[in-house]
């Protein structure tokens, strides 16, 4: 076993320390049934994550060297998008939102242009096809749901989409340099964007957070996930020391996410400041009845005589 791969080992095991606590707090917050049902796919959705970690984990030891097949831990990463899709539709208005066609066209090609690149590095034609199609979904429901709940400005996304146009071309001509230097250049230039873009998001989400509606709550997680995919799909494009490093921003975003989780609020409850201003307000005393019983008690005595 190589050095890199004892590193890309340790920051697995790092990432499933994280995780454990992530997951049992999570598991509290499912129990409590305060913040609504998303806890409970997120907790799922966890323990997938960490089965997919110590899958790679044992599989690195037992055979060094192998490249793995199709097997447990890409299911596993399956289901976690499955879940997560899950939730972010169980939270979302029963109603159903219109069909959101710029995140329907950015959603296509974003995702149809790293399934290419996954195909053109792996050569893995079914296998990369049948994985990436969650993505489809899932980055659609998010650049939706973001819009829905005004989580990001429209020039911010922009900017974000246009940042992620970059990252592909870099990834494509990287395919067209064999020379050291200039190929190390070019990964470190996306990996600085991407790095940059993953920042941004944080940045966003927990800014969103800070926010007491409910829509801004909401809105922060589906920034927060939208950062949790970002390093997933991070991790793709990298390889040695580079892929290591991916891992760790991965595993920085995790209690980022769970804090976000965390603050949700529960199903169909109302804004916090509107709950405020509902519980000041004073029950309404009804005059007209008081002034109706003033009247029949002073007419007894007449009625008497």
């Amino acid at each position: 076993m190589g050095y890199l791969a004892v590193l890309e080992n340790i920051m697995l095991a790092l990432q499933a320390v994280i995780l454990i606590p992530v997951i049992v707090f999570s598991a509290a917050l499912m129990k409590k049934g305060e913040n609504g049902a998303f806890p409970a796919f997120f907790t799922f959705a966890m323990i997938s994550y960490l089965l997919s970690d110590i899958y790679t984990i044992l599989f690195t030891i037992i055979r060094p060297g192998e490249r793995m097949p199709i097997a447990a831990d890409e299911i596993a990463e399956l289901s976690v998008l499955l879940l997560l899709i899950a939730g972010i539709q169980a939270i979302s208005p029963r109603g159903g939102r219109k069909l959101h066609v710029g995140a329907l066209i950015f959603s296509i090609l974003f995702t149809s242009a790293n399934i290419l690149l996954w195909i053109a590095w792996s050569g893995e034609y079914v296998q990369d096809i049948v994985f990436g199609l969650p993505y489809y979904f899932l980055i659609y429901l998010l650049v939706r749901e973001i819009r829905a709940c005004e989580a990001m400005k429209v020039k911010e996304l922009l900017a974000m989409a246009a940042a992620c146009t970059v990252v592909l071309i870099l990834l494509v001509l990287d395919s067209f340099v064999h020379d050291k230097v200039p190929k190390n250049a070019l990964n470190a230039i996306w990996f600085a964007i991407e790095l940059g873009i993953m920042e941004g998001l944080v940045w966003l989400a927990l800014k969103r957070l800070g926010g007491e509606e409910e829509k801004h709550r909401k809105g922060a997680l589906y920034v927060a996930l939208s950062a949790f995919i970002w390093s997933v799909l991070v991790s793709y494009t990298n390889d040695g020391m580079l892929y290591v490093a991916a891992l760790g921003v991965n595993t920085m975003v995790l209690p980022v996410v769970f804090a976000v989780v965390k603050r949700l609020p529960a199903d169909g409850a109302k804004p916090i400041a509107d709950a405020k201003s509902a519980g000041d307000t004073k029950p309404e005393v009804d005059t007209e009845a008081d002034d109706d019983t003033e009247d029949k008690v002073d007419a007894e005595p007449d009625d008497a005589k």
